[in-house]
């Protein structure tokens, strides 16, 4: 998949406010016609639980069709399962984030 600019998230979203900085920045790059993608890695994963675990700024980003990934590795390791991930939110290998990383023509790492 190709992307304008791909985010890789570290931090736990139920934690920080940095996912609502990031969310700003985003809804800046999205009104300039960006194709954006997130990819949530090590406790960054921990937002990409379902319903009132999934922080509001998740939902708003993925409703202002920004991709999220989720580094399945990463999700393993904190006790996720496919069908605990917010709809939306695609689990990913790391073969698919090399991939995604090559073919995104900026990376940004909030980590």
């Amino acid at each position: 998949m190709k992307l304008d600019l791909l985010y890789l998230f570290g931090f736990s979203p139920r934690i920080t406010d940095r996912l609502n900085k990031l969310q700003g920045f985003i809804s800046h790059q999205i009104k300039a016609g960006k194709t954006v993608g997130i990819a949530f890695l090590h406790d960054g994963v921990v937002g990409a639980g379902p319903g009132g675990s999934c922080p509001d700024s998740v939902i708003g980003i993925l409703k202002n069709g920004v991709r999220i990934f989720a580094l399945g590795p990463d999700l393993d390791a904190r006790g996720f399962k496919d069908k605990q991930l917010e709809k939306g939110i695609q689990r990913i290998n790391y073969d698919e984030l090399m991939q995604l990383i090559v073919d995104s023509t900026t990376l940004c790492s909030w980590m």
